[in-house]
């Protein structure tokens, strides 16, 4: 990004598990409080089973913007409950 943005409220949901996710969700953080982006939960999780519960309450917070660390498989399970959410 070349600016600001725009103060939005947002969850930041990491997978410890995975395999760069315990080091990247510090400087994700930072990085993301530092655009003026208002993080309401973030969440360095390390049991897998959670993040779904992560995520819902990111969602029922009133979350318009959730930011999701992982691999593959994190991606494709947030991106089948927020598709189920949204149903």
């Amino acid at each position: 990004m070349t600016g600001p943005v725009p103060h939005e409220r947002a969850a930041l949901i990491v997978n410890g598990a995975s395999r760069r996710g315990a080091r990247a969700y510090l400087p994700a953080r930072l990085a993301l409080e530092g655009s003026g982006i208002q993080l309401l939960s973030s969440a360095l999780v390390r049991e897998p089973a959670t993040i779904a519960t992560e995520v819902t309450n990111a969602v029922d917070a009133g979350c318009r913007l959730l930011v999701v660390g992982g691999g593959d498989g994190t991606v494709g399970a947030v991106a089948g409950l927020l598709a189920d959410l949204a149903a």
